[in-house]
């Protein structure tokens, strides 16, 4: 089991070594490259307008006001999953 663990992590860290990992967060700035948790962006479209396929959007904690909806215009597939990800 604690192989099954360690390998699945191995699995999935890699898929994600290979998409890009978008950040966002209320202390942000959409001038930020968005791609480190001491870099994100400040808004949830700027992460959107970047995302590709196999991407993986992480927002930290706090209160987004958005005055628009937001739409997400990329499918993922198999092996590119999409990932909307809440993070405190």
């Amino acid at each position: 089991m604690k192989r099954y663990i360690l390998l699945t992590g191995l699995l999935l860290s890699l898929k994600i070594a290979l998409a890009t990992t978008w950040f966002v967060a209320t202390t942000g700035s959409d001038n930020n490259s968005g791609t480190s948790i001491n870099e994100p962006f400040l808004t949830l479209d700027q992460a959107v307008d970047n995302f590709q396929s196999g991407d993986s959007i992480i927002m930290r904690g706090g209160t987004y006001k958005h005055s628009v909806t937001i739409k997400l215009n990329v499918s993922g597939s198999e092996g590119k999953e999409c990932y909307l990800i809440a993070f405190p």
